[in-house]
């Protein structure tokens, strides 16, 4: 065993030439918004099947310094098997941060319609004044990414899905409601809707009367955690513990979103509430599930 040990030793020892480990058949891309008046990290990943006739289907992942390789190993691995796994190949873009700026701070502007109204302990000053740039990033994705990757790849563009993630999941559902021609497929993960619900709840009315068939033909699919507003050993670890999971509402407003918005201008709406799991722990189920809604064949 000491011999064995040893051997081991050595040859890692002898290890001199570790690399950095890459994405195979992606690409990022610098690109300048003439709408929001800053530069944008965008990540490529193209799919390993030739295009369809139709061409690519698309999804738009925000928070690409986060989820951009773990939605890209997901789809890649069940798009190999479309019949048996119900997703198939995309594109997948990712809407990042120059490596140099505080993601942090730009996601709470980008993603938001207004300034919190619900600050949290650990809000800077700063974050909790900022905020509003919804509209302006979404002018950025309609106007300048998408011409963009359209041009650079063969796309379906009656498939286009985009997917966020707590403050990006509020970002697509204020997507949804301005917007909801936009893309065909919103999946909002565990999203902050208590940011500022006030807010929301009025761009939610104004969809409300919006044509009869503004969304048809649109999906929108919501998941949450069960230990998003549940007493568990998670909430322990939270600032304000169950105290401040009470405040957010975050299952609650899941379920009263999804039953409230199924059928609303011909929205197809779907909830997911995902066992066992808490605001981030339930991120990788809602890439999962949220590929198969948005790519099943």
């Amino acid at each position: 065993m000491k011999k064995l040990f040893a051997c081991l030793m050595l040859l890692c020892s002898s290890v001199t030439n570790a690399a950095p480990v890459a994405l195979p058949d992606s690409e990022q891309i610098s690109l300048h918004s003439r709408h929001v008046g800053k530069d944008y990290r965008i990540l490529v990943a193209l799919p390993e099947a030739p295009p369809p006739p139709g061409g690519y289907p698309v999804v738009y992942v925000l928070d690409a310094e986060l989820y951009f390789n773990t939605v890209v190993e997901t789809l890649r691995i069940q798009s190999r098997r479309p019949q048996a796994t119900g997703v198939v190949p995309a594109l997948v873009i990712g809407i990042g941060y120059p490596e140099d700026e505080n993601a942090i701070a730009r996601r709470a502007v980008d993603y938001t319609p207004a300034p919190v109204a619900m600050p949290i302990p650990e809000m800077s000053a700063a974050m909790r004044t900022t905020g509003g740039g919804a509209d302006a990033f979404i002018a950025f994705i309609d106007d300048e990414l998408r011409p963009l990757i359209a041009a650079r790849h063969p796309i379906d563009t009656r498939r286009q899905v985009i997917f966020g993630h707590s403050l990006g999941g509020l970002f697509v559902l204020h997507a949804l409601f301005s917007k909801p021609s936009m893309f065909s497929h919103y999946i909002a993960a565990s999203p902050s809707w208590w940011w500022n619900e006030a807010i929301m709840t009025q761009e939610m009315a104004r969809f409300e009367t919006l044509p009869a068939n503004a969304a048809q033909g649109r999906a929108l699919l919501l998941t949450v955690g069960e230990f998003e507003q549940k007493p568990s050993r998670f909430s322990d670890n939270m600032p304000g513990g169950m105290a401040t999971l009470q405040k957010r509402r975050m299952v609650d407003n899941a379920r009263e979103l999804a039953a409230r918005l199924q059928g609303s201008r011909g929205l197809l709406a779907r909830l997911l509430e995902i066992e066992g799991e808490n605001h981030l722990s339930s991120l990788p189920q809602a890439v999962n599930r949220g590929l198969r809604f948005g790519l099943a064949p």
